[in-house]
């Protein structure tokens, strides 16, 4: 599930400055045989949406792996806190430390969805041993998986479910790096007067050297300087009765200081587009 916990992300999604360009793929070897895709292409936008999804909520995961340099996961008022049940919300949520991992388990049930995470958290010496207290860090493992399903399928919805696995290297220098992968599975069921529309999409990411830098007051930024991620998408198509339609996608996404360059490609049609992810510090 999304966390409300508030970040210094901006969400492509919101960005009403948001640059949008359609050019050839220039880093692909065969770009000349590539045709120049529309960005308002309804197939595109869907893919694009959640491809979205997941570099904001990769940023927003880099973040929350390093709140636990500042609280220790066993803290489940905190984790609560974190992902956002309000009173009233019916919450259980379960910690364990076993094997080296700081281990935290929530289900709830609110706004119509059954919503639940599994959260792994591991803390590494510079000897590369894991140790129970988050002092003196050097490697941060950080894995998140959750499911968010809608109660009421009988109208329009969409479900999420994913796996982040981050590692947080040389924690204990001014400049540490990101790598690791994320996916998520998203199912959306669109119910008009006339029509029912299905498109289920799953991202598959590469997160590849994400550079963030250490500020006044520790680990508390999360914006890559540089680094990158590559997506492969798969979605499929299913209008009322009709066959289903499916397609794939290849992403390729480059961090500069916070911002984006995007190029996607499937089958022989291309698409670029940049964007503001979020403020790197000056």
């Amino acid at each position: 599930m999304r966390p409300r916990k508030a970040l210094l992300v901006f969400g492509l999604a919101a960005v009403t400055g948001l640059s949008l360009l359609v050019i050839g793929c220039s880093g692909d070897s065969n770009s000349s045989n590539l045709t120049p895709g529309s960005l308002s292409d309804p197939n595109f936008v869907a893919v694009q949406n959640e491809v979205n999804n997941l570099i904001d909520s990769t940023v927003s995961y880099i973040s929350l792996g390093l709140n636990n340099l500042l609280v220790l996961p066993g803290d489940t008022d905190v984790i609560i806190v974190s992902y956002g049940p309000t009173p009233g919300d019916s919450v259980s949520a379960d910690y364990v430390y076993e094997n080296g991992w700081h281990i935290v388990s929530w289900t709830g049930n609110f706004s119509g969805k059954t919503t639940s995470f599994k959260d792994s958290i591991q803390f590494l010496d510079n000897l590369g041993q894991p140790q129970q207290d988050n002092d003196n860090t050097e490697t941060l493992i950080y894995k998140h998986r959750w499911v968010e399903i809608t109660i009421d399928t009988t109208v329009s919805y969409t479900d999420y479910s994913g796996v982040v696995a981050l590692t947080l290297h040389n924690l204990g220098s001014g400049s540490a790096t990101v790598n690791g992968s994320h996916s998520i599975d998203v199912s959306i069921k669109i119910v008009t007067v006339d029509s029912t529309v299905w498109r289920d999409i799953s991202v598959e990411g590469t997160v590849s050297n994400l550079a963030i830098i250490d500020v006044p007051g520790g680990w508390l930024q999360n914006c890559p300087l540089s680094g990158t991620i590559g997506a492969t998408a798969n979605m499929t198509y299913t209008k009322d009765s009709s066959n289903p339609v499916t397609s794939d996608w290849s992403f390729s996404i480059q961090f500069t200081d916070g911002l984006i360059s995007v190029s996607a490609i499937s089958g022989t049609t291309s698409w670029y587009y940049t964007g503001q992810v979020c403020i790197a510090p000056s």
